[in-house]
């Protein structure tokens, strides 16, 4: 039995429609200008600390409203839409957890905020095929640092962890676990072993 530990958007599903939705609802209450917040722009936030996102944001507002301001209020209007609509799910998700629940224990770690997972989760009734998940709070602040928490509240020895980012690798890295690159998501790695769809996971002899 292994520890399979999955990030979240790139990599078991495509929320950007969803979250770019919530985005132009945000920005339009603010009345700020939001036709340059497409799909490309989304996806490169996935994965990304709170601050970089700010920063992020702040290269867009010609006015001085607060970007943390703009972020929280796009990060609520998120969770409101996918608790209404959820996202889109990459091919045959259900079928492929349901198949290494069977021998193995699985997780999510991923940088979204509190409630995004609970949200996914829940709109899916996914629940019960997840040991455990963590997102950051108070006391961790980034992939590494939840990766880390994880790990340790459930006596973690050794696991997989299964990603699209740099962040996803420099996370599993330093803490010492074994990178899984999922090539269909949002990031641009040269990295092996990778999996070219979420099928390609039960190739994987080590997880099956």
């Amino acid at each position: 039995m292994s520890n399979i530990i999955f990030d979240l958007d790139g990599t078991l599903w495509d929320s950007t429609q969803t979250v770019q939705k919530a985005w132009l609802n945000t920005f339009n209450k603010y009345k700020l200008l939001g036709k340059n917040i497409g799909i490309d722009f989304i996806q490169n936030c996935m994965g990304k600390t709170n601050d970089e996102i700010v920063k992020m944001i702040s290269e867009k507002l010609t006015n001085s409203v607060n970007a943390d301001i703009i972020l929280k209020e796009c990060q609520n209007e998120e969770i409101r839409l996918i608790k209404k609509e959820g996202g889109k799910l990459y091919a045959n998700l259900k079928e492929v957890l349901k198949f290494l629940k069977l021998k193995n224990s699985l997780y999510i770690v991923s940088n979204c905020q509190q409630g995004y997972i609970e949200a996914f989760l829940n709109y899916y009734n996914l629940g019960d095929l997840f040991c455990d998940y963590q997102s950051p709070d108070d006391l961790l602040k980034n992939k590494t640092e939840c990766l880390r928490g994880l790990i340790k509240r459930n006596c973690i020895t050794n696991f997989y962890y299964i990603g699209d980012s740099e962040y996803d690798l420099f996370a599993t890295k330093n803490n010492r676990g074994k990178f899984i690159y999922a090539e269909y998501g949002f990031g641009n790695l040269d990295y092996q072993p990778s999996i070219k769809k979420l099928n390609d996971i039960l190739l994987l002899k080590d997880l099956n």
